[in-house]
């Protein structure tokens, strides 16, 4: 086989099917890529997160799990798909996680460095949400986050709109109205005009809760 004269790679793609319409594809000294049946990438294998070599000269998958590959500095094997999955800053995830959801069939992260979106198998920064975000909660549709930048409200077609700017600290979604914990005190806000209400003067709640009876606990 025809290799490159700098890294010991292939000058073209290797690609292998891997069932269900999946398939691995090598990229050229910046190791594998994995895609969908439309040919969307859906993840890449590196050596940021666990390729023994980007430098990929061949892969095979042997129809049971498994995809192998050959590399300037090895052999690897990878579990296709893997029963265990591992989401650090390799896949995009920064910062301490902090809050976690589901929203509109995907997985939304908050972390201390902002809040993300699981896309495939990469985390991605939602806009410019680049705060802590401490809690999420959902209201009419959409998706509420605290942050250290104040309340931030994202809709299903990923529409982001800031309703404060002053820390959050804990966040309550209760009906038509959620509570947010602030620097000074505890609030009630109405969502159909942002209107607030300060209920308690207990600055710097952390958690919000309501039990049977109705009554709201910080």
């Amino acid at each position: 086989q025809k290799r490159g004269t700098d890294s010991g790679v292939l000058n073209h793609a290797v690609k292998v099917s891997l069932g269900n319409g999946l398939q691995a594809i090598t990229k050229q000294r910046d190791g594998l890529t994995i895609t969908d049946e439309a040919g969307r990438q859906l993840y890449t294998i590196t050596e940021d997160n666990g390729l023994c070599s980007n430098n990929v000269a061949h892969i095979s998958y042997d129809g049971h799990g498994t995809l192998w590959g050959v590399t300037d500095n090895g052999i690897f094997s990878i579990a296709m798909p893997s029963a265990f999955s591992r989401f650090t800053s390799y896949e995009g995830l920064l910062g301490a996680v902090q809050c976690m959801t589901d929203f509109n069939g995907r997985l939304y992260v908050g972390t201390q460095e902002g809040l993300y979106r699981l896309e495939g198998k990469i985390f991605k920064q939602v806009g410019d949400i680049k705060y802590a975000c401490r809690q999420l909660d959902k209201l009419s549709g959409s998706l509420l986050a605290a942050t250290s930048n104040g309340i931030y409200r994202i809709t299903a077609d990923g529409h982001i709109t800031q309703l404060s700017t002053t820390d959050a600290t804990a966040l309550f979604v209760d009906g038509n109205h959620y509570y947010v914990g602030e620097t000074n005190g505890v609030y009630q806000v109405q969502s159909n005009d942002n209107s607030y209400k300060l209920v308690a003067e207990q600055d710097r709640c952390t958690k919000l809760a309501k039990d049977a009876a109705g009554t709201i606990w910080l």
